[in-house]
């Protein structure tokens, strides 16, 4: 009935609303982090060629699985790249080595004029 679906509702949300962020770690399959950057006018072929690089690079050298795509629908020209880590501690590993591989870091300024200056977002999800 209507009202004994009500009830099982309001019950789940009592239910999300009560957990603690000690579950969390029970609950919490992977952390995602995806960037998100915007293309500078004309520099689509430098900025594929970076793409695939820079998502081989870190997956060779740093052993983090980068995928990356270019966006279809939407703001015209954005870039993702997705790398999935299996905890928030392994992805806070991963952020220290990239601040500090001089090849990474390389890579990244040969390609910032192919980006628009500000129009990178990091996302960081948990997957439930």
């Amino acid at each position: 009935s209507a009202g004994r679906k009500g009830d099982e509702r309001s019950d789940q949300r009592e239910a999300r609303r009560s957990m603690h962020i000690d579950d969390l770690e029970e609950v919490l399959m992977a952390v995602r982090y995806q960037r998100t950057a915007k293309l500078e006018r004309g520099k689509w072929d430098e900025a594929m060629e970076f793409a695939a690089e820079v998502s081989e690079y870190v997956t060779t050298t740093m052993g983090f699985t980068t995928t990356w795509g270019m966006q279809v629908g939407g703001t015209y020209g954005m870039l993702h790249w997705f790398i999935d880590y299996e905890n928030m501690a392994e992805l806070e590993t991963a952020l220290l080595r990239t601040a500090t591989d001089q090849g990474y870091r390389a890579l990244l300024m040969g390609a910032e004029d192919c980006f628009v200056t500000g129009g990178t977002t990091d996302t960081i999800i948990y997957m439930m």
